[in-house]
């Protein structure tokens, strides 16, 4: 699980046609590792989602700050004591964001890489948990992937490597004209490890047994 065999299993395939340097095929191997985390979220997410509670101060304007960069945020949700008296939207930082004064729907908005605004200022003190989808750590030399082999995030880096440079062959690694049915190695590849992922879900109906009974 470590870059330089990407880099390797990139350069083997590639190297006969074009020798792409190690800059490019890092930003191709990090670009395909998005493509497959989004994938791994609608299947797995409590391996990709994570909460944070978020301590809101009465009529702050700054921004709040996430600890983990996220991806995406899914919802803004108060504690289940106070959940009637508000409610959290995403929302997009235009004028009417600035302008919106109901303090019984709280507007939020992602300002920067991990940081949020509300809008109004909340009138009073409260936590509320933030759920999101978080960005995973970029592949380094000193930094490993996670949940993904070294061979599924080589193969869609060669197919977008492949692509860049309008090569017939991109289409046998990733091939993306349906939407519909995304095919090529790389998804092969990709959909062969959600389906291990999955199984280990919440939702994937696996059982264990033990001398005292069943578990689901």
């Amino acid at each position: 699980m470590a870059l330089s065999d990407i880099r390797t299993e990139i350069g083997r395939v590639t190297d006969k046609t074009f020798s792409f340097t190690n800059g490019d095929r890092d930003a191709a191997t990090n670009a395909w590792y998005l493509t497959c985390w989004r994938a791994l979220d609608k299947v797995a997410p409590h391996l990709t989602r994570i909460t944070q509670t978020l301590s809101l101060v009465a009529s702050q304007l700054t921004a709040y700050t996430l600890t983990t960069t996220p991806l995406a945020v899914i919802y803004i949700q108060p504690p289940h004591a106070r959940r009637n008296e508000r409610t959290f939207r995403m929302a997009v930082a235009d004028d009417d964001f600035y302008r919106h004064e109901d303090q019984g729907e709280i507007l939020f908005a992602q300002e920067g890489a991990t940081s949020l605004i509300t809008r109004p200022a909340i009138d009073t003190a409260m936590d509320a948990a933030v759920h999101y989808i978080r960005k995973p750590a970029t592949i380094t030399t000193s930094v490993a992937q996670v949940h993904f082999d070294d061979q599924t995030l080589a193969a869609g880096a060669i197919g977008r490597l492949l692509h860049s440079i309008n090569f017939s062959d991109a289409f046998y690694w990733i091939d993306e004209r349906n939407p519909r049915m995304l095919t090529g190695t790389a998804y092969t590849l990709l959909h062969g490890e959600l389906d291990t992922l999955r199984k280990i879900g919440n939702n994937s109906g696996l059982t264990m047994t033990s001398e005292h009974g069943p578990w689901v």
